[in-house]
Parts: C-alpha cells; sequence; structure tokens
C-alpha cells in the first residue's frame, strides 16, 4: 500500500506565488492504518548524500579558504550535503510513516517494510542504495496515529515557509519532528 496522493496548494503566509506539491496519505490509506490500530512509537532520522555532493563540499572548502573560515557558518545553519528524512515506526505491526522536505514542497507515505521505507525517504532511486541512519530509534513522545503524523507535519514551522537551502530544509524539517528541544513542542513526534 506505501502510497501517497499529491495535491496542489498555495504557499501559505504571504510566500512565494509558486504552488508547492504535498503529498499525504490517502483516506484509503489512513481507513487501513485506524482499521489496523496503527500507532506509530518510535522514530529516527535517516540520510543520504546530495547529488553533486562533492562539487558541494568542494565550494564549501574554496568558501572557507577564501572567508577565513567564516563561511563555516553556512554549514552550521544549512548543515551539510545531506538529505534527511524522517521516520516513525509502529513496534506492533512494523509499519512505517515516511515524511521529508524537498524543494517542491512535502512528501510522506507508508511503508510495510524499513528497507521499502528507506527508499521511500530518498530523492530518487540511485540515492536508496547509500542511506545510514542519522539520528538512532528513540521512543516517541506517545503513539501516533497516521493522521495525527500527519497533523504534526503541518505543525512544524518548516512547513509554512519557502524551503531555503540555508535555513528552512529538509535537515530543519527532520529535527522538528524528531527533536523536542529544537522547535515547538507541539510538532515532535
Amino acid at each position: 500500500m506505501g502510497s501517497s496522493e499529491s495535491s496542489r496548494a498555495p504557499r501559505p503566509h504571504g510566500a512565494q506565488a509558486e504552488v508547492r506539491k504535498e503529498e499525504t496519505l490517502t483516506e484509503e490509506t489512513l481507513r487501513f492504518c485506524e482499521r489496523r490500530g496503527i500507532r506509530f512509537t518510535h522514530k529516527a532520522i535517516y540520510a543520504h548524500a546530495l547529488p553533486g555532493i562533492a562539487g558541494i563540499e568542494l565550494g564549501q572548502a574554496i568558501a572557507d579558504i577564501l572567508t577565513a573560515g567564516l563561511a563555516e557558518l553556512r554549514r552550521a545553519t544549512a548543515g551539510n550535503a545531506y538529505h534527511w528524512f524522517f521516520v516513525a515506526r509502529d513496534g506492533a505491526s512494523e509499519n512505517f510513516f515516511v515524511t521529508y522536505a524537498h524543494d517542491l514542497g512535502f512528501a510522506c507515505s507508508l511503508q510495510f517494510r524499513l528497507q521499502d521505507a528507506l527508499k521511500a525517504g530518498c530523492l530518487s532511486e540511485s540515492d536508496a542504495c547509500n542511506v545510514w541512519m542519522k539520528h538512532q530509534w528513540i521512543e516517541a513522545s506517545r503513539p501516533r496515529s497516521a493522521a495525527d503524523m500527519q497533523a504534526l507535519m503541518r505543525q512544524t514551522p518548516s512547513w509554512g515557509d519557502c524551503y531555503r537551502w540555508d535555513s528552512n530544509n529538509c535537515q530543519h524539517y527532520a529535527w522538528y519532528l524528531y527533536r523536542p528541544d529544537y522547535g515547538p513542542e507541539e510538532c515532535t513526534v
């Protein structure tokens, strides 16, 4: 069932006039989760290198040299050239909720195996073989339904703002969902 449906919605808060892509769980998937009593009880962050990472890191090294290290501030706010995605797990059924932010919007899906969840979090098929756990599995603050998970996605500060490489990217989005001390507590799983 690892399904998602796409919808287009304008960016909120007077942001750019372009539309963003929001891939959410289908109503059928939400009903499936409720019938099965799926509750996501654990969370982790996985990552993979962005395409062109060598060029990105080389550019960072050159900027570091030219600015006597001041360019490291970019790395401190934007993170490394890795795509992060958030994964939540139902301990009883081993179903996985996967979500990430990207330059066109947000995506989420339900997967039935961890390997499928890791592929679903990647930006392309070729990235799926280079995934690693960035932040370990820990217990969620409380069990969450699939509908709860989607609501939490929309409560992150990332949701209401344009995607930016330096201050509102996939790493910030994953942190909001994973770490209670990073952003508003009401959006942490």
